[in-house]
């Protein structure tokens, strides 16, 4: 398997990076979820003995087996149940951590398999073992899917939304709703865009948004890497869903005009708008090297990656 989904599909985002932080998920996280000791002018910061023994549980877990979600994800209901919800917002970094890496090792392992998991995707003749395979994926909170035709496993995220989202804070519970819908709607396939252009700009501003109103959010790189690869496909387009109608002449394609226009009317005073107005004004009036300008510019500050 050439894992398309995981390099591009959502590049979306870089293999769902995860990073280690412990911000809060509220306001009041920092004062209950460590402990400040005041010594010879120092401040020293420990976790919360609870995060502290989940970590370990879940260092101990084989992460190369699936089982290993569902029981990780019993075993944060024991943990944590009653808690604050700032508590397990910082406590479902761990978990994820570990659905990640767990995911990351199954497409590993996919990769070397011999086995035709075609059935799976057309849905006819599906021997025992694959049905199975199909089965346990689907209770450890994975499941298979297909692009160009070949497989790929992604976790499920309705999984975790079901059985989690009601000991998380407010923007963890709206954050997990947001993957959980953009999951099931999908992005591109076989490197097409697949969303309509409207739906499109909504998630980008949505991401706008939410950043903007959780600003110590834990997941708050997830969200900017998330937001920068959306922007980037918008501004660049995709191998399938070319840009361009003609490049040589700047001929805007349909999908991306209609995109930018709804953008600049529905949303005209985001961040989001500002970044894109002058580039469309620059393609509008074929000024080739403004818009390459522009595209570098946005590249510098960190705004889209670079795919030009």
């Amino acid at each position: 398997m050439r894992i398309n989904k995981i390099v591009l599909g959502y590049l979306l985002i870089i293999s769902f990076v995860v990073s280690a932080c412990h911000r809060s998920g509220d306001d009041n996280q920092s004062q209950s979820d460590s402990t400040i000791y005041v010594r010879d002018s120092l401040i020293l910061q420990t976790e919360h003995p609870m995060l502290i023994d989940f970590r370990m549980f879940v260092h101990d877990l084989d992460s190369t087996d699936m089982n290993s979600a569902a029981l990780a994800v019993d075993h944060f209901h024991k943990f944590f149940e009653g808690q604050r919800p700032g508590l397990c917002d910082s406590a479902f970094v761990v978990l994820q951590q570990l659905l990640d890496t767990i995911e990351t090792n199954l497409n590993e392992k996919l990769y070397e398999d011999s086995t035709d998991y075609s059935p799976l995707m057309n849905g006819e003749n599906v021997s025992p073992k694959l049905s199975r395979y199909r089965n346990n994926l689907l209770k450890s909170g994975f499941k298979m899917s297909f692009t160009e035709g070949m497989p790929y496993i992604e976790q499920d995220r309705e999984f975790v939304l079901l059985q989690l989202s009601d000991m998380f804070t407010e923007p963890m519970k709206a954050y997990l709703a947001q993957i959980e819908l953009e999951n099931r709607e999908g992005f591109a396939q076989d490197a097409f865009i697949t969303i309509e252009p409207e739906k499109y700009i909504e998630r980008l501003v949505w991401y706008e948004k939410f950043m903007a109103a959780n600003k110590t959010f834990v997941f708050l790189d997830n969200c900017k890497n998330y937001r920068k690869a959306y922007l980037t496909y918008l501004l660049s387009g995709m191998d399938n869903s070319p840009l361009y109608d003609d490049v040589d002449h700047l001929q805007l394609a349909e999908y991306y005009a209609k995109a930018y226009t709804y953008l600049l009317k529905k949303y005209p005073d985001s961040e989001t708008a500002g970044l894109v107005r002058p580039y469309y004004d620059a393609i509008r009036k074929k000024q080739k090297s403004e818009v390459n300008a522009l595209y570098k510019k946005y590249v510098v500050g960190g705004h889209v990656y670079n795919f030009q």
